[in-house]
């Protein structure tokens, strides 16, 4: 039996183009794996900007509060 770990990143990549951007920013904090291939997908140019001003919104309030943050690409910063 395949869990969604098993699952190629192509196919995931597929998946990730296709969910509302509330989702997409949900399924971010899966793991670590979900986290970077998001950082990654292919997605229109404004989805990406909105992706990045949440991101970017959540490392500021991380910051300030002290608390560790995953920055866009995944990576700790």
């Amino acid at each position: 039996m395949s869990t969604v770990d098993d699952f190629p990143n192509e196919l995931l990549f597929d998946v990730f183009t296709h969910l509302p951007l509330s989702a997409l920013i949900a399924a971010r904090t899966v793991n670590k794996r979900w986290r970077e291939l998001i950082a990654v997908t292919p997605v229109s140019p404004s989805r990406r900007r909105l992706l990045d001003l949440y991101i970017d919104a959540i490392i500021e309030m991380r910051l300030a509060t002290g608390r560790p943050t995953q920055g866009r690409n995944g990576k700790a910063g």
